[in-house]
C-alpha cells in the first residue's frame, strides 16, 4: 500500500500523508516516521487511520523527489541508521548524505532534488575520521562544523558508490573502503 507525502509544515515538522488506495489523508510528525534499516537506505511511515504502512526507498521510489527530500529531513531530525551523519546537522549537509544513499542504491542519475550549482564530483567528508558522508555539488567548502567538501575524481567516485563506507585521504585524493563507523 503507497502512503506519500502530499504537504510539509518547516514550522512544525508535521507532513501530511496521503494513503492512496485506502483514501486516507492525515497528518504525522517528522519524528513518528522511522528507518526500516540499520542502513539507511528505507524509512516506513505509518497510517494512524489502519495501521498501514509503506516503505520508502532513499532513492525515492515513484516519486523521487517527494521521498527523497523526507529522507533528507528525517536524518536532520533523527541520526541516520547508517552511522555516518548525526541528527541536527545543515540542510546542505543532510540532502548530501541523502544524495549519497540514493546514488548508492539507483546511481547518480536517480537524485531529483534541486541543488546548488557547483563542482558534481564534490563530497562531504568528516574532519576527523575522513569517512565521505555525502555527495554535492557545495557552494562552500565547509558545510558544517567538523566536515570540509572535496573533490574527487571519477575512479574515486566509483568506489564511493559501490561502498557504503570509504575514508577518503585528503592528501592523496584516493580513497578505501572502511568498515562501519562506530557510533558517537
Amino acid at each position: 500500500m503507497s502512503i506519500r507525502p502530499v504537504a510539509y509544515n518547516e514550522v512544525t515538522k508535521i507532513y501530511t500523508m496521503l494513503h492512496e488506495e485506502l483514501n486516507h489523508q492525515y497528518d504525522i510528525l517528522l519524528n513518528d516516521i522511522t528507518f526500516a534499516s540499520d542502513s539507511g537506505d528505507f524509512f516506513n511511515v505509518v497510517c494512524f487511520i489502519c495501521d498501514g504502512n509503506s516503505i520508502h526507498p532513499a532513492s525515492g521510489g515513484a516519486i523521487p523527489p517527494d521521498i527523497q527530500l523526507l529522507h533528507s529531513r528525517l536524518i536532520q531530525a533523527k541520526d541516520c541508521t547508517c552511522g555516518l551523519l548525526p541528527a541536527g546537522k545543515t540542510e546542505e549537509l543532510c540532502l548530501s548524505h541523502s544524495k549519497l544513499h540514493c546514488s548508492q542504491l539507483d546511481g547518480i542519475e536517480r537524485w531529483q532534488v534541486e541543488q546548488n550549482a557547483g563542482e558534481s564530483l564534490q563530497v562531504s567528508v568528516e574532519t576527523v575520521g575522513s569517512y565521505v558522508v555525502g555527495m554535492g555539488p557545495f557552494t562552500t567548502a565547509q558545510i558544517d562544523e567538523g566536515y570540509t567538501v572535496e573533490i574527487i575524481g571519477a575512479r574515486v567516485l566509483e568506489i564511493v558508490l559501490r561502498n557504503r563506507y570509504t575514508q577518503l585521504d585528503k592528501e592523496t585524493g584516493e580513497v578505501k573502503v572502511a568498515g562501519r563507523k562506530n557510533a558517537t
